[in-house]
């Protein structure tokens, strides 16, 4: 009985995507503590839409900042401000044409210990050249319920480095799809885009809609 438990956790880690499936997602990343005391909240967007055939299935997603909080200030976004658009592929390969995405070490780590090796799209890409380190920690199971969502937590910590991150996170994820629901993740030692501190950071994500293509039996 374990065993087909943890068979059933590995393979409702991947994404199970077909074209023609969409969702939204809205993110909150809290920045605070360090050498001044921050508190500063980032609140994104990301349209995800499934395109391609069925050898070669692409995955694209559109990031936007909608709004910066400072020490309860709104600082809203310009409106002239483009989403950063990524694809990749997640069969076969993808027929869309990457434009440079902005380089960011420190978004890159954060992203990492937010996931756990799928493929997704990358918004901010390493730096070439970086130094980068392990990271150890994988999804755990921790059960299902009647509407088709599966639990999970994670603890995950970047294996050298002189102020490793170490997440902990706990998410539910749509069983039919891959797509996580939503969840809260607790990283510590978060470093700020631009800046040399480190922080907490605590980041929630909450699916404001998905539309799932029809399957075939």
């Amino acid at each position: 009985m374990i065993a087909c438990l943890l068979a059933l956790a590995i393979s409702d880690l991947d994404y199970r995507l077909t074209p023609g499936d969409t969702w939204s997602v809205e993110r909150t990343l809290h920045y605070h503590g360090g050498q001044l005391e921050l508190d500063m909240t980032q609140v994104e967007s990301i349209e995800y839409v499934v395109t391609g055939a069925k050898d070669a299935v692409t995955l694209q997603g559109a990031w936007k900042l909608k709004e910066t909080r400072m020490d309860g200030n709104v600082i809203p976004t310009s409106k002239e401000l483009k989403p950063i658009v990524v694809a990749v592929a997640l069969k076969g390969e993808s027929s869309i044409l990457n434009q440079p995405a902005p380089a960011d070490l420190s978004r890159y780590r954060i992203e990492r210990m937010l996931n756990w090796g799928r493929p997704e799209p990358e918004f901010w890409p390493a730096p070439e050249g970086s130094r980068i380190v392990g990271v150890k920690g994988e999804p755990k199971f921790m059960g299902s319920d009647k509407d088709g969502l599966n639990a999970y937590s994670i603890d995950r910590r970047e294996d050298a480095g002189d102020w490793p991150m170490k997440v902990h996170g706990d998410f539910t994820m749509h069983a039919a799809t891959g797509i996580v629901v939503n969840g809260k993740w607790s990283i510590h030692n978060a470093p700020m885009p631009g800046g040399d501190d480190v922080y907490d950071l605590d980041v929630t994500v909450k699916t404001i809609s998905i539309k799932v293509a029809a399957r075939r039996g």
